[in-house]
C-alpha cells in the first residue's frame, strides 16, 4: 500500500509561510514609515529652530543699529559743536574753530549734523554683525535726515536702501533667508541746536559791542606825522583804549543761566592802520580794528551728559559749543 499525502497539511504550511512573509513586509513598511516620519519631524524641527534663531539675529541686529544711531547722534552733536557748530571743514584760529562772520542758520547746522551722524553710523554698519558666533546679519546702507529744535529735542531718521537680511544653509541642503525692515529712527532729549543758537546770539552781541567801541573812538582818517613819529606811535593811545574797552565788553558777555554757561576767554585786540594816499593835510589811513575772543557755551540744564569719545577715551560729557569770534568793528 502506498503513503497517502495530507493535502490539508501542505496548505497549512503554505499559508503559514505566506503569513510570515506578509508580517515581515508589514513590519518593514512600518519601520520605514516611522523612519521617514522621524526624518520629516526632525527636519521640520531643525528648520523651525533655525528660523527662530535667525529671527532673533535680525531683531538683535536692528536693536544694535538703533543703539548705534543714538550713539552716532550724541557723538555728532558733541564733535560738531566743538568744531564751532559745523563739521571739520570750518576755519580755525590758534587751533579753535573761527567765526569771522555770522554763522550759518539752522538749515546749514542740520545739514552738517546729518553728515556727521551718517559718517558715525557707517562705522557701526561696516562691521559685520554676528549673532551667537555663526549667524551673520547683513545691514543696509542709510541716508540720514535731522530735525533739531530749540525745545531740547533732536529727531533723526535713517532711511534704508534695503532690509536687514540673513541667509543660512541647513544640513539637509535647504537654504533659509529672512529679512527685516531696516528703517531706524530716534528722538533724543538733547539740546544741540539750542546751544548753537545761543552761540549765534552771543556772537551778535559781541559784534555789536565792538562796533560801538570803534564808533566812540573816532579813529582819524588822515594823519600828519611829526618828525621822528611813526604811525604806530601815533595810534598807540587808540590801541590801548580799544584793547581795554573791547576786553571789558567781551568779558561782560560771560553768564550762567538756568540753561547755559557762557565762558569767555579774551585772546587779543589790535588796530591795524596803513597809509594809502598822501594829501596836503597828511597821509590818508585805512584802519582795521580786530578782536579775537574764545567762547565756550555749555548746556547745564538738568546736568545733562552723554556718552561720547573725547579723543582719548569714552566719557560722560555735556554738550559744549566752542568757537573763536573774530570781531572787526565794521
Amino acid at each position: 500500500m502506498g503513503i497517502k499525502k495530507d493535502s490539508k497539511g501542505g496548505v497549512t504550511l503554505v499559508f503559514l509561510g505566506m503569513s510570515l512573509v506578509l508580517m515581515m513586509i508589514i513590519l518593514w513598511v512600518s519601520l520605514n514609515i516611522e523612519f521617514l516620519k522621524t526624518n520629516v519631524v526632525e527636519k521640520d524641527i531643525e528648520v523651525r529652530s533655525e528660523i527662530h534663531t535667525m529671527g532673533n539675529a535680525l531683531d538683535a541686529a536692528k536693536l544694535y543699529m538703533e543703539t548705534a544711531l543714538a550713539y552716532s547722534t550724541y557723538q555728532a552733536c558733541y564733535d560738531n559743536l566743538r568744531n564751532g557748530g559745523i563739521d571739520s571743514s570750518a576755519k580755525s584760529y590758534k587751533g579753535y574753530p573761527l567765526w569771522d562772520s555770522p554763522p550759518p542758520g539752522k538749515e546749514g547746522f542740520d545739514q552738517a549734523l546729518q553728515r556727521s551722524i551718517l559718517s558715525n553710523l557707517e562705522l557701526y554698519r561696516k562691521s559685520p554683525y554676528k549673532f551667537m558666533s555663526e549667524y551673520f546679519v547683513n545691514i543696509p546702507t542709510y541716508e540720514v535726515t535731522v530735525l533739531t529744535e530749540q525745545s531740547w529735542k533732536t529727531s533723526v531718521g535713517a532711511w534704508n536702501n534695503s532690509n536687514f537680511w540673513i541667509e543660512k544653509s541647513q544640513e539637509s541642503g535647504e537654504r533659509i533667508r529672512l529679512e527685516k525692515y531696516g528703517f531706524l529712527q530716534g528722538e533724543y532729549s538733547m539740546d544741540c541746536y539750542g546751544i548753537y543758537a545761543k552761540g549765534a546770539e552771543v556772537y551778535s552781541k559781541a559784534k555789536t559791542a565792538t562796533e560801538g567801541i570803534v564808533r566812540q573812538m573816532n579813529l582819524p582818517s588822515i594823519v600828519k606825522l611829526n618828525s621822528g613819529e611813526t604811525l604806530d606811535s601815533r595810534l598807540a593811545s587808540y590801541k590801548m583804549q580799544f584793547n581795554d574797552s573791547s576786553k571789558q565788553a567781551v568779558y561782560s558777555l560771560s553768564e550762567t543761566s538756568a540753561d547755559y554757561d557762557v565762558s569767555v576767554y579774551f585772546i587779543s585786540s589790535d588796530i591795524r592802520c596803513t597809509e594809502y594816499e598822501v594829501t596836503m593835510d597828511g597821509s590818508r589811513i585805512r584802519c582795521a580794528p580786530e578782536v579775537h575772543a574764545r567762547f565756550e557755551i555749555t548746556n547745564i540744564k538738568n546736568g545733562q551728559e552723554f556718552p561720547v569719545y573725547d579723543g582719548s577715551t569714552v566719557v560722560m560729557s555735556p554738550m559744549t559749543l566752542v568757537f573763536v569770534a573774530k570781531l572787526d568793528g565794521t
